[in-house]
């Protein structure tokens, strides 16, 4: 098993998680009030790869087995050009289904903001899930 979770994060990233974790009912979605999702398959690391952002370059942490990290251009739609970290499977989900977001560009553009302002990232996304129910409630 570690030979093939170590080949699937260098492959896809920690997004690779996404998919098993959504079909197990594991996803925040709007603050954990549901687990309904139709957009999870956008959100999979192997879509995600294929279809809306293109590698550009290798940043792997020192000493780390997976070698997954990498800087991204997203190649369509309002953020097309943009250069960022690739994000990982905690930033898809929480700037994605944990506030209401179903297109995973729009929720790697947020973590990139998120990541500028030095907050954490979970913390940020449901401290503004709980205001977003409370709001709606």
């Amino acid at each position: 098993m570690a030979t093939k979770a170590g080949y699937l994060y260098s492959k896809w990233g920690t997004q690779f998680l996404f998919t098993p974790y959504y079909e197990s009912g594991w996803i925040p979605v709007k603050n954990l009030t549901t687990n309904i999702f139709p957009e999870a398959e956008q959100f999979d690391g192997e879509y995600l790869r294929e279809k809306v952002y293109q590698k550009v370059k290798r940043t792997p942490c020192h000493a780390c087995p997976y070698d997954h990290c990498r800087t991204i251009k997203i190649v369509n739609g309002p953020y097309q050009g943009t250069f960022l970290e690739d994000p990982e499977y905690e930033d898809l989900a929480g700037w994605g289904p944990n506030v209401g977001i179903t297109d995973p560009k729009a929720a790697a553009m947020l973590t990139h903001v998120n990541d500028g302002w030095g907050m954490d990232l979970k913390e940020c996304t449901f401290t503004i899930s709980l205001a977003m129910e409370c709001y709606e409630k």
